[in-house]
């Protein structure tokens, strides 16, 4: 028998006044969502992510660096990151 155990993905979600984009994690890559501002950008890079750049005018959002949770509250942007659950298990 063999048990092998992985991590799941993880997903992040950026919420916006009228959508809710997800993105896997695991794909480096560099995002642009519309707020009520204008444009933020997100970038995910090594199974993290933060927000580079954005219209409001205190920047608070980009100062968080590579955390969870962000938010712009003058922009209306909220990231977060949900894991699909804790381990995949498969045995055989």
């Amino acid at each position: 028998m063999r048990n092998s155990f992985s991590k799941k993905n993880q997903i992040v979600h950026i919420q916006t006044q009228n959508e809710v984009y997800e993105y896997s994690l695991e794909k480096d890559a560099v995002y642009k969502v519309q707020g009520p501002l204008g444009w933020t950008e997100v970038q995910i890079e090594n199974r993290k992510v933060r927000i580079t750049d954005s219209p409001c005018s205190n920047k608070t959002c980009i100062s968080k660096g590579w955390s969870n949770p962000i938010v712009c509250l003058p922009n209306q942007i909220i990231i977060t990151l949900d894991e699909e659950g804790d381990f995949d298990a498969v045995a055989e």
